[in-house]
């Protein structure tokens, strides 16, 4: 009897170690696919983008970075703004739409501003505008040097788009006075959104998006 009860006991044991071997948690192939999947993402870079957008591009940064070598060497009112980079290489950031490009990312020269100027793409990575924005801007500054460094990108953008600077001014002047909000207007192949709804705190931004 004794050496039955031994057996089933052993049995019992047997079975027990079986199941625990069955029933032991598999690991999930989800996270490493997770990881495999993030460590295979698209880099983008400058040399990746449409070649007539690349181009357009190029063509943009080479006239934005004459036109700043013209006002610094104005013998009446010179203007020192930053230049952008040449040639471009860095690489592309994933937007909701498509991706963006820096192409100047500067502090204001002698003061606390900052300003960005982007390119952006769609999915397809061709070129659809360009973006300007500024934040830390001293709205109190009595020079307001800062300002005008800004400005001067702003309008520079305009001329080597080869859009109406006067045009610009007129509806600059119009996003001021409509309580600083948001204003856009048409010009050409493209439509120009200004954000000023927080000027007073130091921050201008300004899209320039192509229409076709």
């Amino acid at each position: 009897m004794k050496k039955l009860l031994l057996s089933a006991c052993f049995g019992a044991l047997l079975l027990a170690g079986c199941s625990g071997k069955v029933e032991k948690p598999k690991e999930e192939p989800v996270e490493k696919e997770a990881v495999q999947e993030q460590e295979t993402e698209e880099v983008v870079t400058f040399e990746n983008i449409d070649a007539g957008s690349k181009a357009t591009v190029e063509k943009l940064v080479k006239k934005y970075n004459t036109m700043v070598e013209f006002m610094k060497q104005d013998e009446e009112e010179p203007i020192e703004i930053a230049s952008m980079s040449e040639p471009l290489t860095n690489e592309l950031t994933v937007e909701d739409n498509g991706f963006s490009q820096t192409l100047l990312d500067a502090d204001v020269l002698g003061y606390d501003g900052h300003y960005v100027i982007n390119s952006k793409y769609d999915a397809e990575k061709r070129i659809t505008g360009y973006s300007l924005k500024a934040e830390g801007l001293n709205m109190l500054s009595e020079e307001g040097d800062d300002l005008v460094e800004v400005f001067t990108a702003i309008a520079a953008l305009i001329e080597v788009l080869g859009l109406n600077i006067d045009l610009y001014e007129a509806e600059s002047d119009k996003a001021l006075d409509e309580d600083f909000g948001t204003h856009t207007y048409t010009d050409g192949d493209y439509t120009i959104s200004m954000n000023f709804e927080d000027f007073l705190a130091g921050e201008i931004s300004v899209d320039y998006n192509l229409t076709k």
